[in-house]
Order: structure tokens, then sequence, then C-alpha cells
């Protein structure tokens, strides 16, 4: 029962940030279960309860998406995550998180500092943020980094920003959870866990959310500026 409660915990903090930034739900959390849990159990459970926290960002969130910048994102990165899987196998994990971490700190402290790239071609920075997006989703079940980065390169608006993420995410979960129920891995254990987890979810997004709405924006940039940066350290600390 202790280990419950602690992973209830672990979820509230972790959706709570979520809902504030638009991000870090599994990268803050699966990390901390995994010292509770089996990997093998916390993979598929942190799909199913994304999918949650996303959706209910999703609706929470007043501004419409702009479906056609997150499917020149998605479809690319749908399409190489097998490829991303296939590399895990013939590269070294520990190599490509530390590249994955020190890339993602470089250019975090880069856009703290208001260093950005300007990008001529707007569609083809999508298209290759999407198949490098599908490539760390197949090869070390991330595809976060790629995104986040080059919509806060774009300096979206806390709004507009959140949105995006939201449903980039909550598409790519729903495609990821589907695969899971084919090969059979949501079996009845992870589903009794999801149910334990998901009050602290819930109770952790609405409030992430709604602190998320009221922060000021400067605030909010440079709050998810520093969540970049922590991505980045956790990267490397897991190496």
């Amino acid at each position: 029962m202790m280990e419950i409660c602690i992973a209830i915990s672990i979820i509230f903090v972790s959706a709570c940030i979520h809902g504030i930034a638009g991000f870090g739900f599994s990268l803050f959390s699966a990390p901390l279960l995994c010292l509770i849990f089996p990997i093998k159990i916390v993979v598929p459970t942190m799909v199913v309860m994304s999918i949650f926290v996303n959706l209910f960002v999703f609706v929470r969130l007043k501004e419409k998406p702009d479906m056609k910048s997150i499917l020149t994102i998605l479809i690319p990165g749908v399409l190489v995550t097998p490829i991303g899987a296939y590399a895990l196998k013939m590269a070294d994990e520990r190599l490509l998180k530390a590249m994955v971490g020190i890339f993602v700190l470089v250019s975090a402290f880069a856009l703290l500092f208001g260093f950005k790239i300007k990008l001529k071609n707007k569609n083809l920075s999508y298209v290759l943020t999407g198949v490098l997006s599908g490539l760390l989703n197949g090869s070390i079940s991330v595809s976060g980094p790629p995104v986040i980065l080059l919509l806060r390169n774009e300096d979206k608006d806390k709004m507009e920003f959140r949105t995006s993420l939201t449903s980039y995410f909550l598409i790519l979960k729903m495609i990821t959870m589907m695969l899971f129920v084919f090969s059979g891995q949501l079996d009845w254990q992870i589903i009794k866990l999801i149910l334990f987890l998901i009050p602290g979810l819930f109770i952790g997004v609405i409030i992430g959310v709604k602190i998320g709405n009221n922060i000021n924006e400067a605030i909010f940039k440079k709050a998810t500026n520093i969540l970049l940066i922590a991505m980045g350290a956790i990267f490397l600390m897991k190496i």
C-alpha cells in the first residue's frame, strides 16, 4: 500500500507540471516509478496515463490546435518510429541518451539566453523534427524534446505552445497504446495500477492547468526552458 501512495504522489506532481507546461509528465514520473515497479509495467502504464493527462489538458485549453502543422510533424514521426527501434538494436542505448541529453541541454541554454535559429523552410523543419522525434520514440521511447525545442524556437505563446504539444502527444500516445493492445502488453495488473493512480493524475492536472492558464507569459517561457534543462540533465543522469 505504501508503494501505491508513493506512486500516486509521483503522478500528482508530474501531472501538475504537465498541466502547467504542456509536457513533462512521463519524463518526471517514469524514472521514479521504475524505482518501485518493473519497467515492463511502467512503460505501458505511462502510455495510457499520458493519454488521460493530455486529453484532460486538451479539453481545458481554449485555443484550437493547428492540425496541419501537427500532422506535418506526426506523420513522419510515426513512419520512422520502426527505424528508431531498429537503430536501438544497432547502436548503444547509453550513447543515444547521452547525445539527446547534451543536445537538449545546449539548446535549452541557448533559448534561455535568447539565441534562436531562423528557419527558412517551415514545412521542412517540421518534417525533420517529426523524423527526429520518431527516431527517438522508437529507440529510447522519448519523442518530446525535438518538438518542444522547435516550438520554443518559434517563440509560440503559451497557449499555442501547450495546445500544439498536447495535440501531438495525445495522437502519438493513442497510436502507441494501440500497438501495446495488439501486442498484449496491457494486462489486468497494469489496468488495476492505472485505476489506483488516476485520482492523483486528475487532481494534479486540474491544479496544473489552472496555474498554467494564469501564469505570466515571460515566467512561462523561462519555466519551460528550466524544465528543458532538467530534461537534459535527467537524460545524462540516467546513462
